[in-house]
């Protein structure tokens, strides 16, 4: 598999979406414990949870194809993808 760089505006929303998820759980945590809400610690949990995201998920596995002739292909093999293909009512 290849790797591919994600185009910034995809980071950027990744960052957002981590961001928000993980800031309002932990702001729901405080609030389900009695604690008064933290504008500042819900803007830390947003940029530094977002950020972190969105460094894990900035690559992009790219699948390769490989084609091969399936007159080249070994009897088992053929078979074995014909058996693959067939539907289970015939």
């Amino acid at each position: 598999m290849k790797k591919e760089l994600l185009p910034i505006k995809t980071r950027i929303k990744i960052d957002a979406i981590f961001g928000i998820v993980h800031a309002s759980i932990m702001a729901g945590f405080d609030y389900f414990d009695d604690k008064p809400f933290s504008v500042w610690q819900f803007l830390f949990y947003f940029f530094f949870m977002g950020l972190f995201m969105s460094l894990i998920f900035r690559h992009k596995q790219k699948k390769t194809i490989m084609l091969v002739d399936f007159d080249t292909l070994p009897e088992e093999s053929r078979v074995w993808i014909y058996q693959a293909n067939r539907s289970f009512s015939e």
